[in-house]
């Protein structure tokens, strides 16, 4: 049986709520006047957000994979951009949008950073 740790020792690898994009209007507006930087297994839509952090959202079509595959792939491009502090700091808005049926897991995440960088490199 493993022990039991009081909540003052867990680490807490979460994405801060305020890096994530929640409200409705800011989805909207971001589909709307953005920036697209397009990979093949992904779209990334960013814009400036006058704050100064970035905010990120991932978003995968319930078509592509069965739930437990979409949320997993969710959870590890959040940890992609958690692990990103050049990116937390840069005041934009992100979006990820992961198309259907093209994930390769070294191709994916390779690229995925491959596209933070020139993002990065478009500023």
């Amino acid at each position: 049986m493993l022990p039991v740790l009081s909540n003052k020792h867990q680490v807490d690898n979460s994405l801060p709520k305020i890096h994530r994009i929640s409200s409705p209007k800011d989805f909207e507006s971001l589909k709307v006047d953005n920036f697209k930087l397009s990979n093949t297994p992904f779209i990334i839509y960013y814009k400036a957000n006058n704050l100064s952090h970035s905010r990120f959202s991932v978003s995968i079509s319930s078509k592509v994979f069965n739930s437990v595959m979409r949320h997993k792939l969710k959870r590890l491009v959040r940890e992609v951009f958690r692990k990103r502090m050049d990116l937390k700091d840069y005041g934009v808005d992100l979006l990820v949008i992961v198309l259907a049926n093209t994930f390769n897991s070294h191709d994916f995440f390779a690229k995925l950073n491959q596209s933070f960088d020139r993002l990065l490199e478009n500023k």
